[in-house]
């Protein structure tokens, strides 16, 4: 896809900032920047971020069409791509990401135009007293060798700057700044320097790969993963120069350290079976987030566990609003991902907001007092998974708000359990306006209790055939 053919940036001053960007905009203003030029950077950034999607958008779909057409033998021909034939499919992988890419390059160009360009033969660090230390074991040749042989893996702590990081193990698929800058901001808060302790860089290599002072690595999926840290080591390069210079000569020591101590994974793949090890890569972080993350019962626990926590080295009660900054004050982070609107509408497990806090302290005061709600909770999490109706947080605190007693509560609960586990809904179609229903519709908690009603009354009128049940739920209170 040739240069010529690419279009062009047109309209930069028509893009409207957003909030956030506003905001940006406010503060380099405030730190001395002139407000035009700065509005037409950030401009420029959604112009150029605009046009990459629409480059990708075309490559994707020039793509797709070709390998349905490849396998539509039978079938009428499909329509031809708009740039011809000629375009290879190298050339439509490279137009799929070449905006993504251009970012990870500006990355480097950043660090290595700080640093210096000898950084990138630097070696890595080994474990040491100094400021610029490692933390871990790194790279020997024999003993990665050795390993190999004997366990087909070998793992140590590498220079970044070894692994190739504008190589994707799966050309064509779109990659997302926005993801990379979403995992940056969480594992480095503020573009301070961390080491990537709880996280590896997987690499494919075979035993010729294994020089003295290995280059060119490929590395496997997720290749977030090393662009995360790029990004934030950049990250932190152009906010130094609001610092003070002791300082940022303390925190430029600590970058260099975490770039070259990065723990990976060496691991012997032949080059043909690397795009299966690439999905199960990405299918193990499914996995995690299935078998790891919390469901908004636990985190309602949790909650109630750390206000309780944060509230014993204070005389007074926290109200939601007061716990969420102590708690963000304390360390706690939050995930970082989606719009503000999305997380406004669904309160998931992971923020730390007032409105979540609030709604895990309801749920962990009301719903999870309740034994029969706890059991039917955790029935639906064995059966579904993270697909349970009440994963998350904000359906969960729909039983804490919205039935009248704490026996229709449990009634309800029960109606949804009897519903989802019996076929007569899904999972999905238990939502948060499906709960509460809307000025169009009656929601399922009010459905529920109208029909405990209506049995109420047929069993005052005579109906007994079910006397213990009645009893069970408190007919006579609950109507």
């Amino acid at each position: 896809m040739s240069d010529a053919a690419a279009p062009k940036l047109k309209n930069i001053s028509s893009w409207k900032l957003n909030k956030a960007e506003e905001e940006q905009l406010k503060t380099r203003v405030a730190n001395g920047e002139e407000e035009l030029t700065v509005k037409r950077a950030l401009q420029k950034l959604k112009a150029e971020a605009a046009l990459s999607r629409k480059t990708a958008a075309n490559a994707v779909a020039q793509k797709s069409a070709r390998q349905s057409q490849g396998s539509a033998k039978a079938k009428a021909k499909a329509p031809v791509p708009s740039q011809g034939d000629s375009v290879s499919d190298a050339e439509l992988n490279d137009a799929t990401n070449k905006h993504y890419y251009a970012l990870v390059q500006q990355d480097l160009a950043t660090i290595f135009e700080h640093f210096g360009p000898q950084l990138a033969t630097e070696f890595c660090l080994p474990i040491g007293c100094g400021q610029e230390s490692g933390v871990q074991d790194v790279y020997d040749r024999q003993k990665g060798i050795t390993s190999l042989k004997q366990h087909s893996v070998y793992r140590c702590s590498v220079s970044a700057f070894w692994i190739n990081a504008l190589s994707s193990a799966t050309p064509g698929v779109p990659m997302s700044r926005k993801r990379v800058e979403d995992l940056s901001a969480f594992h480095f808060p503020g573009a301070q320097p961390k080491f990537m302790t709880d996280r590896m860089i997987e690499i494919a290599c075979s035993e010729a790969d294994l020089t003295d002072e290995p280059r060119n690595l490929q590395m496997i999926s997720p290749e977030e993963l090393l662009h995360s840290l790029l990004h934030a080591c950049a990250s932190a390069i152009k906010l130094s120069s609001a610092l003070d210079s002791a300082v940022w000569a303390e925190l430029r020591s600590k970058w260099k350290s975490v770039l070259l101590s990065v723990p990976a994974s060496f691991n012997e793949i032949q080059q043909s079976d690397l795009w299966k090890t690439a999905w199960n890569k990405r299918q193990a972080v499914v996995q995690q987030h299935e078998s790891l993350s919390r469901t908004a019962l636990q985190s309602a626990m949790e909650v109630a566990q750390l206000k309780a926590l944060i509230e014993s080295g204070s005389s007074s009660k926290l109200t939601p609003s007061q716990l969420s900054s102590a708690l963000l004050a304390a360390g706690l982070q939050q995930v970082v991902s989606g719009s503000a609107k999305a997380k406004k509408d669904d309160e998931e497990c992971g923020t730390l907001s007032a409105n979540f806090i609030s709604s895990a302290l309801s749920v962990q005061r009301v719903v999870l007092s309740s034994p029969r709600c706890v059991e039917l909770l955790l029935d639906m999490e064995a059966s579904f998974g993270t697909q349970s109706p009440f994963h998350m947080m904000s359906k969960l605190a729909c039983l804490a708000t919205k039935p009248t007693s704490a026996k229709t509560r449990e009634w309800v609960l029960s109606c949804v359990h009897d519903f989802v586990m019996h076929g007569d809904m899904s999972p999905s179609e238990i939502t948060k306006g499906s709960l509460m229903g809307t000025k169009h519709h009656v929601g399922i908690i009010q459905l529920c209790e109208c029909k405990l009603k209506v049995s109420g009354l047929q069993y005052r009128e005579g109906w007994k055939s079910e006397p213990a049940l009645m009893n069970f739920i408190g007919i006579e209170s609950a109507c």
